[in-house]
């Protein structure tokens, strides 16, 4: 069914250019909404949404490639948490826990912080972090213009011979859905599948 209906919007396309975004948007919400708090005390991939409060940028944060890394996770049965995140706590609360193996990011910010409106998260807050809390990838799909540093998150939480995604400047719906397919395709996303995965 779900393939069906992409053919729809396939084809409708066409004569409405910005119908994608749409399908992008209740797909994306429906995989968010069935998957978060999954799991939180065994290794997972941590996926994270960060929102800022400003009803069309947050919008636009769901038309970024998280349907397509969900799906991908679903299909492989690979552990993982969507995160949603309306304040800079909740970011370190998941980046302290030792089971987010990987963390993808999304949302809006600059190469060294993540923007929560007028309460942005400054990376540099991580550079005590633990070894045993470090990740295996980093991957920060929101803007990375310059900021006050040149360091990302990646810098700070990364473990040695660890993977990441952390391109500068602007980020754009179809720059950040194909990055996430070459990450998915470049074999990134290397958690051990779960025999008891539980898809529901």
């Amino acid at each position: 069914m779900h393939n069906e209906c992409e053919g729809l919007v396939n084809q409708l396309t066409s004569y409405f250019p910005y119908i994608h975004y749409l399908w992008y948007l209740y797909s994306t919400e429906k995989l968010v909404s069935e998957n978060q708090n999954r799991l939180t005390t065994i290794p997972h991939v941590g996926i994270i949404i960060a929102l800022t409060g400003r009803k069309n940028d947050d919008k636009a944060t769901y038309f970024q490639g998280i349907d397509l890394l969900i799906s991908y996770l679903l299909m492989k049965y690979i552990d993982f948490n969507v995160y949603v995140c309306t304040n800079p706590e909740k970011i370190k609360e998941i980046i302290y826990n030792k089971n987010v193996k990987q963390v993808w990011i999304f949302g809006h910010g600059w190469l060294d912080a993540l923007d929560f409106d007028k309460n942005p998260l400054d990376y540099s807050d991580f550079k005590e972090i633990g070894e045993e809390q470090k990740k295996d990838f980093v991957g920060q799909f929101h803007c990375n213009g310059q900021g006050k540093s040149p360091l990302s998150l990646a810098d700070y939480i990364l473990k040695t011979g660890g993977k990441k995604f952390v391109k500068r400047g602007i980020r754009c719906v179809k720059i950040n859905r194909k990055a996430i397919e070459c990450c998915i395709n470049s074999g990134l996303i290397h958690l051990e599948p779960n025999n008891n995965f539980n898809i529901n």
